[in-house]
């Protein structure tokens, strides 16, 4: 488990994490907060915020930003991590990936 910080530090999602030379989305969904990956699922490319969604400069693909899931195979999704909430601290499970409803 990684340590994200206190939940009042995140005041806009989603929110970009670094975790060592990665980064990451959090998102916050209905259910809590999740961690997407920004490596697109299709040939491993970095996937960027675009403002209305995220994309993989390489070949287009598009990401839905409130869930990962891509606009242009809706089949497929960025990684997803669990996040849970300790004494008001968000802690994500990086070596754990979970699907994305």
């Amino acid at each position: 488990m990684i340590r994200l910080g206190p939940v009042e530090s995140f005041h806009r999602f989603p929110a970009l994490v670094a975790e060592g030379r990665r980064t990451y989305f959090l998102i916050k969904e209905s259910a809590g907060f999740a961690l997407l990956s920004n490596i697109c699922p299709h040939e491993r490319g970095s996937v960027y915020d675009k403002g209305t969604h995220f994309e993989c400069p390489l070949h287009g693909w598009q990401f839905d930003r409130k869930s990962g899931r891509c606009l242009n195979e809706p089949a497929r999704s960025l990684t997803a991590f669990r996040v849970v909430v300790e004494d008001g601290v968000l802690f994500a499970d990086i070596a754990h990936a979970k699907a994305v409803d």
